[in-house]
């Protein structure tokens, strides 16, 4: 049922025919002024037209309207109310809102007062909708009964929220219980029953002996009914005002809370609205109201021994300070400078315990103040204000740790346990099998032009180093892009590039070793020629003795044992040479002899070199010389800074970690993708963990 809202206001009398609804009226509605002349501009109540209009306007505002609003409109109202039945609450509710839309939209019209015989058609409409004059509503659910007239137990959401709302919107003594048998809402599904008889139950409603009035209803079964929550039986605990702490991220941020909240408190609003100024004792007073709620949640024991004037108990960590309850109630240390001229706070400071949150508000607010410096200046400026936290050197330490300036300030970059060394070091294999390839140089290189004049132009040199015997090759180039000769020669071998990620040197350390010791000998090479001028032949030739000098280093420790004086090198397996034995002082009775000599001599030695390397050169690798413990792998979504050479750590751009890469042996992260805003756009590097700085993870 609904009811339009001032039916015949909601239609405008045209202009001409406005003199026929006259009246005097005082000017201003006020009673002392002069009757003048007013006319209706909209139809009124008593007027014969009225309610024929009415209905003419409202039929006409819904012509164009869904056909069940239409029908609802056209059938089953009578001047301003409306009245009809559905089949269930959802399509009653769906017809109502439809209806209220359409009116509101095309004619200003509203449709209240919306009464129902079901629950859920009446939680769906705020209260202003709702019929005002409902003094009782019949239904035939006890268990519904139960939860209107509940106040003892509490429900889950959804009964608790439907609950809720009718008790905003009605009274627990409106709601009746009527048997189903009599129940008007049902009578039109029983079989049996003639159109008048269910007519006449419709417009009358359920007998009144029917109805009970004065029944107390309970919950049923509560313990079973699942929308009804179980009885939990609690222990009683204090909350203490500092627990509240915890949702504050600085000592600023919680002093200005709690002075605002302690200036509503205490103070009223001036005439204009306003509160007084604050002034700065009331910022001490509140500092001290949080440093008090903070010691009674920590120090409730030694605080209750002071008041009853009892000792201390002997486990307590403030034995040793002496501590006493100024006149605000605040502990304070009591120490032995009581006869000192120091200032109060220095004298006496404020006992905080590490634990609560008030010491990490603490800690955080003065290692600003000290501009992030370390634990020795934040504890200094804790202790010059007046603050005494116990275990301060761990819970600064603790705070330190986390903090991101200082991580972003000082902090290494990550690194993770040195990985195992892979197969291609550590299985023998023919000597360049497999190599680490890197390019060094530039060196300036004269030559002479055909006119007689000198052409300059740079040199660079490209190294290969086997990875099993440890030589090396070295080939000069022209230009970086390319180098034919070394392009041509790698790819008729077919040859298979593994590429290690850019700025890690460290995983190519094996190499890059060897071009550091090859830089000292050509430097030595180049201090002793005599021309000044270097030309291209010159640097081919250096290269190649270079490179003879490093194949005949030794690769395993050299021994002291005066039998044992052959020295294993890369040489000794590329040349099938040791200069130790001097085959040509062998007798040999013919060439068939010397030549079975020679291979025997070739794969003595060749055997020799493989046995001292496994035995000797193997086992000098199995120590790891620097990062030697596991540490946490990064991970997708980490915050880091990432290094950048160039510019000063405080300009190192920040970054996010987007990708991983675990090592396929042991699984840890040694390499990410990171990105970064440069120039405003979004940019990714590949990047190993050692050029990055973990700020937040």
């Amino acid at each position: 049922m609904a009811d339009i809202e001032q039916m015949f206001y909601r239609f405008l009398v045209t202009e001409d025919h406005r003199d026929f609804l006259r009246f005097f009226w005082y000017r201003n509605s006020d009673p002392n002024e002069e009757l003048i002349e007013y006319r209706m501009k909209v139809h009124v109540f008593g007027n014969t037209p009225s309610p024929a209009v009415a209905m003419y306007g409202l039929q006409k505002t819904v012509e164009n309207a869904d056909d069940d609003v239409k029908s609802y409109v056209y059938r089953n109202f009578y001047v301003d109310d409306g009245i009809t039945s559905v089949p269930n609450s959802s399509e009653a509710v769906k017809l109502l809102k439809k209806t209220q839309s359409v009116l509101y939209e095309e004619g200003k019209i509203r449709l209240n007062k919306i009464a129902s015989n079901s629950l859920d058609v009446i939680i769906h409409f705020p209260m202003e909708d709702l019929g005002k004059n409902l003094n009782s509503i019949d239904i035939d659910s006890k268990v519904v009964l139960g939860y209107l007239n509940n106040r003892s137990r509490r429900f889950y959401n959804y009964v608790s929220n439907r609950v809720s709302i009718i008790h905003q919107r009605s009274k627990s003594e409106q709601w009746n219980y009527v048997s189903t048998g009599n129940n008007p809402a049902d009578i039109g599904t029983r079989p049996g029953k003639s159109v008048q008889e269910v007519m006449d139950k419709w417009s009358s409603g359920p007998n009144k002996p029917n109805i009970s009035l004065d029944e107390d209803f309970s919950l049923i079964d509560p313990d079973s009914d699942k929308e009804i929550k179980p009885v939990v039986k609690k222990t009683s605990v204090q909350q203490f005002i500092a627990d509240r702490f915890v949702k504050f991220s600085t000592w600023y941020s919680l002093v200005c809370a709690f002075r605002l909240l302690r200036r509503r408190c205490l103070h009223k609003k001036d005439k204009d609205g306003t509160f007084p100024k604050e002034s700065v004792e009331e910022s001490h007073e509140t500092e001290l109201f949080i440093l008090r709620s903070s010691q009674r949640l920590s120090f409730k024991e030694e605080i209750n021994c002071l008041k009853d004037s009892t000792p201390l108990p002997r486990k307590s960590a403030l034995v040793q300070l002496n501590p006493f309850l100024d006149k605000d109630g605040i502990l304070r240390v009591g120490g032995r400078l009581s006869q000192s001229p120091l200032p109060i706070n220095q004298k006496h400071p404020i006992i905080i315990d590490r634990k609560s949150h008030a010491a990490i508000l603490l800690v955080r607010h003065y290692h600003e103040k000290v501009q992030h410096q370390g634990r020795v200046f934040t504890e200094g400026a804790l202790r010059s204000h007046g603050f005494w936290i116990i275990g301060a050197k761990k819970i600064i330490n603790s705070v330190l740790h986390k903090c991101v300036i200082c991580r972003k300030l000082r902090r290494p970059p990550s690194q993770q346990i040195m990985a195992d060394l892979p197969a291609d070091r550590v299985v023998p294999s023919p000597p360049f099998t497999i190599v680490g390839v890197d390019v060094f140089g530039p060196w300036n290189i004269v030559a002479r032009t055909t006119r007689g004049g000198l052409a300059h132009s740079k040199r660079w040199a490209v190294l290969f180093s086997c990875l099993t015997s440890r030589a090396i090759h070295i080939e000069v180039i022209e230009e970086l892009s390319k180098s034919r000769p070394v392009k041509k020669c790698m790819s008729t071998n077919g040859a298979k590039w593994t590429f290690n990620p850019p700025h890690a040197s460290h995983m190519a350390g094996s190499w890059e070793r060897m071009i550091g010791i090859a830089r000292k000998i050509l430097d030595a090479l180049l201090l002793n020629t005599k021309t000044k001028e270097l030309t291209h032949e010159v640097l081919c030739t250096f290269m190649c003795e270079v490179t003879a000098i490093m194949n005949s280093r030794p690769i395993c420790p050299i021994s002291t044992d005066p039998e044992d004086p052959v020295i294993i090198s890369p040489s000794m397996l590329l040349t099938q040479k040791d200069f130790s034995v001097d085959l040509m002082r062998v007798d040999f009775h013919n060439i068939k002899d010397m030549y079975v000599s020679q291979w025997k001599h070739v794969q003595y030695l060749s055997n020799m070199f493989w046995k001292r390397w496994r035995d000797e050169y193997l086992q000098s690798l199995q120590v790891r010389r620097k990062w030697q413990n596991n540490q946490p792998d990064l991970k997708t979504g980490d915050v880091v800074l990432m290094r950048d050479p160039t510019v000063h750590r405080g300009q190192w751009p920040l970054g996010l970690v987007t990708r991983v890469f675990p090592s396929q042996n042991d699984g840890k992260v040694r390499t990410v993708e990171v990105r970064i805003l440069r120039d405003g756009k979004r940019v990714t590097f590949v990047r190993p963990i050692t050029e990055l700085v973990l700020l937040i993870d």
